[in-house]
Protein backbone atom coordinates (compact mmCIF):
# COMPACT_ATOMS: atom_id res chain seq x y z
CA UNK A 1 0.00 0.00 0.00
CA UNK A 2 2.82 2.40 0.87
CA UNK A 3 4.54 1.75 -2.40
CA UNK A 4 1.27 2.46 -4.23
CA UNK A 5 1.23 6.05 -2.96
CA UNK A 6 4.86 6.53 -3.93
CA UNK A 7 4.22 5.15 -7.41
CA UNK A 8 1.13 7.35 -7.71
CA UNK A 9 3.23 10.44 -6.85
CA UNK A 10 5.79 9.41 -9.46
CA UNK A 11 3.15 8.94 -12.17
CA UNK A 12 1.69 12.35 -11.40
CA UNK A 13 5.14 13.70 -12.19
CA UNK A 14 5.44 11.63 -15.36
CA UNK A 15 2.06 12.72 -16.65
CA UNK A 16 2.72 16.41 -16.08
CA UNK A 17 3.26 18.64 -19.08
CA UNK A 18 6.66 19.64 -17.72
CA UNK A 19 7.94 16.06 -17.82
CA UNK A 20 6.59 15.38 -21.29
CA UNK A 21 8.70 18.32 -22.49
CA UNK A 22 11.51 16.96 -20.32
CA UNK A 23 11.98 20.21 -18.51
CA UNK A 24 14.24 18.93 -15.75
CA UNK A 25 13.90 21.95 -13.49
CA UNK A 26 10.09 21.95 -13.51
CA UNK A 27 9.94 18.20 -13.01
CA UNK A 28 12.31 18.51 -10.05
CA UNK A 29 10.00 21.18 -8.62
CA UNK A 30 7.03 18.83 -8.93
CA UNK A 31 8.85 15.83 -7.41
CA UNK A 32 10.07 18.05 -4.56
CA UNK A 33 6.41 18.64 -3.63
CA UNK A 34 4.98 15.23 -4.56
CA UNK A 35 7.49 13.30 -2.46
CA UNK A 36 6.58 14.92 0.89
CA UNK A 37 2.88 14.84 -0.02
CA UNK A 38 3.09 11.11 -0.69
CA UNK A 39 5.13 10.52 2.46
CA UNK A 40 2.63 12.46 4.55
CA UNK A 41 -0.27 10.46 3.06
CA UNK A 42 1.50 7.21 3.89
CA UNK A 43 2.16 8.27 7.49
CA UNK A 44 -1.44 9.46 7.92
CA UNK A 45 -2.73 6.08 6.74
CA UNK A 46 -0.45 4.34 9.25
CA UNK A 47 -1.52 6.84 11.89
CA UNK A 48 1.44 6.33 14.20
CA UNK A 49 4.13 8.64 12.87
CA UNK A 50 2.54 11.58 11.06
CA UNK A 51 3.44 13.93 13.93
CA UNK A 52 7.09 12.88 13.68
CA UNK A 53 6.93 13.47 9.93
CA UNK A 54 5.56 16.98 10.46
CA UNK A 55 8.16 17.74 13.15
CA UNK A 56 10.88 16.55 10.81
CA UNK A 57 9.54 18.64 7.92
CA UNK A 58 9.19 21.79 10.03
CA UNK A 59 12.64 21.39 11.58
CA UNK A 60 14.21 20.76 8.17
CA UNK A 61 12.66 23.91 6.70
CA UNK A 62 13.53 26.09 9.70
CA UNK A 63 17.17 24.95 9.68
CA UNK A 64 17.49 25.18 5.90
CA UNK A 65 16.06 28.69 5.62
CA UNK A 66 17.91 29.98 8.68
CA UNK A 67 21.21 28.81 7.19
CA UNK A 68 20.24 30.22 3.76
CA UNK A 69 19.63 33.68 5.17
CA UNK A 70 22.65 33.59 7.46
CA UNK A 71 25.17 32.56 4.79
CA UNK A 72 23.48 34.11 1.71
CA UNK A 73 25.75 32.39 -0.79
CA UNK A 74 25.33 33.56 -4.37
CA UNK A 75 23.80 31.00 -6.74
CA UNK A 76 25.64 29.87 -9.88
CA UNK A 77 23.08 31.84 -11.91
CA UNK A 78 23.66 34.99 -9.84
CA UNK A 79 20.68 34.76 -7.49
CA UNK A 80 20.71 34.82 -3.70
CA UNK A 81 20.41 32.14 -1.00
CA UNK A 82 22.10 29.20 -2.66
CA UNK A 83 23.38 27.31 0.41
CA UNK A 84 21.84 24.86 1.30
CA UNK A 85 19.36 23.68 -1.31
CA UNK A 86 15.81 23.91 0.06
CA UNK A 87 14.35 21.71 -2.67
CA UNK A 88 16.90 19.02 -1.85
CA UNK A 89 16.47 19.23 1.92
CA UNK A 90 12.70 18.89 1.54
CA UNK A 91 12.93 15.93 -0.84
CA UNK A 92 15.55 14.09 1.22
CA UNK A 93 13.63 14.72 4.44
CA UNK A 94 10.59 12.93 3.00
CA UNK A 95 12.59 10.17 1.30
CA UNK A 96 14.79 9.38 4.29
CA UNK A 97 11.77 9.44 6.61
CA UNK A 98 10.17 6.79 4.42
CA UNK A 99 13.42 4.81 4.40
CA UNK A 100 13.87 4.91 8.19
CA UNK A 101 10.21 4.16 8.88
CA UNK A 102 9.33 1.59 6.21
CA UNK A 103 12.60 0.09 4.99
CA UNK A 104 14.36 -0.21 1.68
CA UNK A 105 11.33 -1.27 -0.39
CA UNK A 106 9.83 2.21 -0.10
CA UNK A 107 13.00 4.06 0.90
CA UNK A 108 15.24 3.28 -2.05
CA UNK A 109 12.80 4.50 -4.75
CA UNK A 110 12.09 7.56 -2.59
CA UNK A 111 15.78 8.32 -2.23
CA UNK A 112 16.22 7.93 -5.99
CA UNK A 113 13.48 10.53 -6.55
CA UNK A 114 15.13 12.82 -3.99
CA UNK A 115 18.43 12.36 -5.82
CA UNK A 116 16.70 13.45 -9.02
CA UNK A 117 15.50 16.62 -7.27
CA UNK A 118 19.07 17.42 -6.23
CA UNK A 119 20.39 16.73 -9.73
CA UNK A 120 17.65 18.91 -11.25
CA UNK A 121 18.80 21.86 -9.12
CA UNK A 122 22.38 21.41 -10.32
CA UNK A 123 21.25 20.89 -13.92
CA UNK A 124 19.17 24.09 -13.81
CA UNK A 125 22.22 26.04 -12.59
CA UNK A 126 20.45 26.92 -9.32
CA UNK A 127 22.90 25.26 -6.91
CA UNK A 128 26.43 24.06 -6.46
CA UNK A 129 27.06 20.43 -5.54
CA UNK A 130 27.93 21.50 -1.97
CA UNK A 131 24.50 23.19 -1.67
CA UNK A 132 22.80 19.96 -2.72
CA UNK A 133 24.87 17.76 -0.39
CA UNK A 134 24.21 20.09 2.56
CA UNK A 135 20.47 20.13 1.83
CA UNK A 136 20.41 16.34 1.62
CA UNK A 137 22.33 16.03 4.89
CA UNK A 138 19.93 18.35 6.73
CA UNK A 139 16.88 16.41 5.48
CA UNK A 140 18.33 13.00 6.30
CA UNK A 141 19.57 14.09 9.74
CA UNK A 142 16.26 15.67 10.76
CA UNK A 143 14.29 12.59 9.70
CA UNK A 144 16.59 10.40 11.75
CA UNK A 145 16.42 12.65 14.81
CA UNK A 146 12.64 13.01 14.69
CA UNK A 147 12.08 9.26 14.39
CA UNK A 148 14.74 8.08 16.83
CA UNK A 149 14.50 10.75 19.54
CA UNK A 150 11.62 12.33 21.40
CA UNK A 151 11.03 15.59 19.52
CA UNK A 152 8.24 18.07 20.14
CA UNK A 153 7.47 21.39 18.51
CA UNK A 154 5.22 23.91 20.20
CA UNK A 155 4.40 27.57 20.04
CA UNK A 156 4.21 30.18 22.76
CA UNK A 157 3.20 33.80 22.97
CA UNK A 158 3.48 36.65 25.44
CA UNK A 159 3.35 40.42 25.66
CA UNK A 160 6.63 42.34 25.45
CA UNK A 161 6.31 46.09 25.85
CA UNK A 162 2.68 46.06 24.67
CA UNK A 163 3.60 43.98 21.60
CA UNK A 164 2.56 40.40 20.98
CA UNK A 165 5.57 38.10 20.69
CA UNK A 166 5.40 34.57 19.32
CA UNK A 167 7.95 31.78 19.45
CA UNK A 168 8.37 28.40 17.79
CA UNK A 169 10.09 26.01 20.21
CA UNK A 170 11.82 22.70 19.57
CA UNK A 171 12.26 20.22 22.37
CA UNK A 172 14.62 17.29 21.83
CA UNK A 173 15.00 14.63 24.51
CA UNK A 174 17.86 12.13 24.50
Amino acid sequence: MKLVFLILAFFVCLSSKSFSQFNVEKTGDIVQLALPAGAFAITCIDGDSYENFLYSMIATQVITHTVKRTINRQRPNGGDYSFPSGHTSCAFQAASFLYYKYGWEVGVPSLALAGFVGWSRYYANKHYISDILAGAAIGVFMSYICLEKDVRIFTSSKKIEDQDAYALNFQLSF
